[in-house]
């Protein structure tokens, strides 16, 4: 008769394996979580961006992503700008740091 003792022994891997199962929402909940960062972040809403994606998830990325950007607007076209812009994209009309707001 031989011992099947070698099959019952559970390893390292093994319950590695089975916490990360266990936990798997943990990892989905930072995913979406930062997700909703990453999308809120060029908006200006890099903190909501996070919370809406950490409490609602794909549905919060999708709320960040139709709010209206909070980043400077050109004081001649009123298009929204990079903060860092010299020159209007949209109108090419220079700007100014006290005309942006």
């Amino acid at each position: 008769m031989s011992d099947n003792w070698d099959s019952l022994k559970i390893t390292w891997s093994d319950r590695a394996t089975e916490w990360a199962g266990e936990h798997l929402w943990l990892f989905a909940i930072a995913a979406f979580a930062g997700v909703g960062a990453f999308i809120g972040k060029p908006r200006g809403r890099l903190w909501l961006g996070f919370a809406l994606g950490l409490f609602l998830g794909p549905v919060g990325w999708l709320v960040v992503g139709v709010l209206p950007n909070r980043g400077p607007k050109c004081p001649e076209c009123l298009a929204p700008m990079d903060p860092a812009a010299r020159k209007c994209r949209h109108c090419g009309s220079e700007i100014t740091a006290a005309l942006v707001k």
